[in-house]
């Protein structure tokens, strides 16, 4: 496969080559993506065949969510685990700092259920803000870590733009629509019926202050923008092409999300697939362990590609057979803790919270 594409910095555009590691990593992403969501829906209609007709009996009550828990869990997890491995964490200091970020994650989950109770709607909309914001900032990380983007601009307002220009694209639509549902009464009759249950003034809030935020956000980026010489808008988003082109991509997994009802799964799905691509390729590039570590010791899980993969698979196949037993066994009785801490929806938005917080601890 060939795409039309920049060859290199001050070059034309009609230079054909492979996709970049960029975009192969993306792509092959998206596919696990929808393999995850496709598996998941063929259980569930398997259930249904076999009679489970009430979503309590069932381990996959709903496939975009069910995919979302089976592979966001384990790679909550993993994360986790590896941080604290990681050399980074090897001072008092860094472990100050990732207690601080937890904390401020658990009182992030605080307000969100409080908001969750008042205005689902608007709880969704800021996980999958708050999360896109954490994809943003990995993505142009993966485009630095794979070599498409030039190592010396990171830490410049090159990186500093490639990662909010996503997040400002998004935040004018969110601020539109904000405008157009809360000021002007559009939406259809379950949007509006969520805005009635909103105080007037908060709904006024709901429809200016978003787009007050995103005009002060295109002040401060015009303002970086200049300071950093960046050049022609066109100029910069040629020279950025393989990030550009995932960023678009992303946009449009998403879009075709939403019309499926998989809500903010999607974004997340893709999150943690493209983690799992990134850090195997990685592992592939690293010369060969010496002494060759132990299969199943913990050495050939964190530094071989098999090793990752069947951590991750292990992980995610105990989650298939916890959300079976809870459902089969017990039509997922809230009182078992321990299955609902790990499969209830509401238990993975928690989660998602804390990960972005942590994982703030990492850059």
């Amino acid at each position: 496969m060939s795409l039309t594409i920049e060859a290199s910095r001050g070059t034309r555009l009609g230079v054909a080559r492979r996709l970049t590691e960029t975009e192969r990593n993306w792509l092959f992403s998206a596919l696990l993506v929808a393999a995850s969501v496709i598996v998941c829906a063929a259980i569930n209609m398997a259930e249904i065949r076999a009679g489970r007709w009430s979503p309590e009996a069932r381990a996959i009550a709903d496939p975009g969510r069910s995919a979302m828990s089976f592979v966001g869990i384990p790679h909550f997890l993993i994360a986790f685990l590896f941080t604290a491995y990681s050399r980074r964490m090897r001072s008092g200091r860094a472990w100050a700092r990732f207690a601080l970020l937890a904390a401020a994650g658990g009182i992030l989950c605080l307000g969100f259920r409080r908001i969750d109770v008042a205005t689902p709607a608007l709880a969704e909309l800021l996980l999958f803000g708050y999360f896109f914001i954490h994809e943003c900032r990995d993505e142009v990380f993966f485009y630095y870590a794979n070599g498409d983007g030039v190592a010396s601009e990171r830490g410049t307002a090159v990186e500093w733009v490639l990662v909010r220009l996503p997040l400002l694209l998004v935040s004018a639509v969110v601020a539109a629509l904000a405008m157009g549902i809360g000021l002007m009464g559009l939406g259809g009759e379950w949007v509006q019926a969520e805005a009635a249950a909103v105080p007037d003034l908060l709904r006024a809030a709901m429809g200016i202050v978003p787009a007050l935020a995103v005009i002060s956000a295109l002040l401060v980026l015009r303002r970086r923008w200049r300071a950093g010489g960046l050049g022609a808008p066109v100029a910069f988003l040629r020279a950025h092409a393989p990030i550009v082109r995932v960023f678009a991509a992303s946009f449009a997994i998403i879009a075709v999300g939403l019309l499926l009802g998989l809500r903010s799964h999607t974004i997340i799905l893709l999150h943690v697939s493209a983690w799992y691509v990134f850090s195997v390729r990685q592992l592939r590039k690293r010369p060969a362990p010496a002494p060759i570590p132990t299969r199943g010791s913990w050495a050939w899980i964190r530094g071989t590609p098999g090793g990752f993969t069947f951590l991750h698979a292990g992980l995610a196949v105990l989650m298939v057979v916890a959300a079976g037993v809870w459902a089969y066994g017990f039509r997922q009785d809230p009182r078992l803790l321990g299955f609902k801490i790990f499969l209830d929806s509401k238990s993975f938005a928690y989660w998602t919270i804390v990960h972005v917080s942590v994982s703030f601890a990492s850059r």
